[in-house]
């Protein structure tokens, strides 16, 4: 565990080295992210000082192109305890002499990529890892969210594998435990007593919840640029209604070129969804050291934790409450767990199958239950039905699922009226849930059993990543649900 890194990004285009100094001297490792600029002169002055105040070793983060003289003043930074050195895949298959003479100096180098395919254009070349770099993250990211990227780059690679993008003290103690190798925090850390923004972004980010970001660029190419849009904020308005016309390098180099943060509604900030997070840690945990002291703690905490209650294991409570032998549900998929075979496959199995309603007719619906429940004989099943469909076949699904007694019920865009009323004919119901602040309006409304479902999801979805989503609505229930009573009737998918 104590091998376990935590690299902390200064905000990219930002000359000041202050979030990477504390986080050298908290035992982790200060990365300056020299990503957005041009010069050689504030990467300079901020790499001094970090070597006069940072007490242990530090890394710089390159972009796409490396600014004039730099490279040099890297390899004689390397005695001032400059350690770490973070490419891109283009720049590095540039530097490849530079990069072995590095790292024959002592020094580590890493490639992030946000495509895990991107790996491939460097071919032979000699690293000490990968930061893998999901689709919340701010900045240049890809299609793929770092839930799914991390897992890929662990299954095809026994080189360390670093995570960014949507870490918190409940995420990044899951990437440790699937093997990654150490965790990359940069917008979470903007309201932290270090932060020489502070002060400036406080009334800007203070009260986001992650889904103000927007991912600019073409789907057909899979790269985007992720930068936080707010009314008000010109240049950011101005971007995304010219990002259509823009190949994915113009957009880089015109967001790059646009970066800054001091004028908020004339420059842009590449942040990512991560950024809910900010807030919430400058109030609780004050200090660069405070965080890294809470994701030290939560390492361990978690850990035992899971492995005393086993939630996925065989006849863990949620499965008990299901009825089934594992805790795992189906989730209903329209025109695929729309049969009586399928459902019957998935409850074989020790799965709690959904059936998907969509918007099948009365007499489909009659017709689909009699064959499930003749099929399942007495196995638990649930009916998957659209919150959002027409009113009167809304009703008519739910009326004769009621003839059923269906086992439980999901509800996809749905109400707390709508599951509390399929409650009280008996049949529990989960609610999909797409944001914190809805959360806490559905428990105050009385609902108890709730999906989170990260956009990597198909079907209804909402736009935050599973980690930010997941981080944040652990949160929201471990302030809102404070007594046991309460904490016994959540349920939690």
């Amino acid at each position: 565990m104590s091998g376990f890194k935590f690299f902390v990004f200064t905000p990219a285009g930002h000359d000041d080295a202050s979030l990477a100094i504390a986080a050298s001297r908290a035992e982790g490792i200060g990365v300056f992210n020299a990503e957005c600029h041009s010069s050689v002169k504030p990467v300079a002055a901020a790499l001094d000082r970090l070597a006069q105040h940072a007490r242990n070793p530090y890394g710089i983060k390159l972009g796409r192109t490396i600014p004039a003289g730099l490279a040099d003043r890297l390899l004689a930074q390397l005695s001032k305890g400059l350690q770490w050195v973070i490419f891109e895949p283009q720049a590095a298959t540039q530097h490849r002499d530079w990069i072995k003479a590095y790292r024959e100096a002592g020094g580590k180098v890493l490639v992030e990529v946000c495509r895990w395919e991107d790996r491939e254009s460097t071919g032979s070349l000699d690293l000490d890892g990968w930061i893998v770099k999901g689709h919340e993250a701010g900045g240049t990211v890809g299609e793929e969210t770092t839930y799914i990227l991390l897992q890929k780059a662990l299954a095809s690679t026994d080189m360390p594998v670093y995570a960014r993008g949507g870490i918190g003290m409940h995420t990044g103690v899951a990437c440790f435990a699937a093997g990654a190798a150490g965790v990359v925090l940069d917008s979470q850390m903007l309201l932290l007593r270090e932060s020489a923004l502070r002060d400036s972004l406080q009334a800007v980010v203070g009260k986001l919840v992650g889904n103000e970001t927007i991912a600019l660029g073409d789907p057909g190419e899979g790269l985007y640029y992720r930068i936080l849009e707010r009314p008000g904020f010109q240049a950011a308005k101005s971007l995304r209604t010219r990002a259509p016309q823009l190949a994915f390098e113009e957009l880089r180099e015109q967001a790059e070129s646009g970066c800054g943060w001091q004028d908020t509604q004339n420059q842009l900030m590449p942040l990512g969804q991560d950024v809910a997070f900010a807030a919430p840690w400058a109030t609780r945990y004050v200090t660069v050291a405070g965080v890294l002291a809470a994701l030290r703690k939560s390492l361990m905490s978690h850990l035992e934790q899971a492995d005393e209650m086993r939630p996925l294991a065989a006849d863990s409570p949620l499965a008990v409450s299901h009825g089934t032998r594992y805790p795992i549900v189906q989730g209903p998929m329209t025109r695929v767990s729309d049969t009586a075979g399928f459902a019957e496959a998935v409850a074989a199995q020790g799965g709690l199958p959904m059936l998907a309603l969509a918007l099948m007719r009365g007499s489909g619906v009659r017709k689909l239950l009699t064959e499930t429940t003749e099929r399942l004989q007495g196995k638990a099943w649930g009916v998957g039905i659209l919150g959002f469909a027409p009113a009167d076949l809304l009703n008519e699904q739910i009326s004769i699922s009621r003839e059923f007694k269906p086992a439980f019920a999901l509800i996809a865009g749905g109400r707390p009226e709508q599951a509390l009323a399929l409650e009280e004919s008996g049949v529990p119901s989960y609610l999909h849930v797409p944001s914190p602040r809805l959360l806490s309006m559905f428990l105050e409304h009385g609902a108890r059993r709730f999906v989170f479902e990260g956009r990597e999801c198909g079907g209804h979805i909402g736009p935050l990543a599973s980690f930010v989503l997941w981080e944040s609505m652990v949160d929201t229930l471990l302030s809102e649900v404070n007594n046991e009573t309460l904490a016994q009737q959540i349920h939690v998918l």
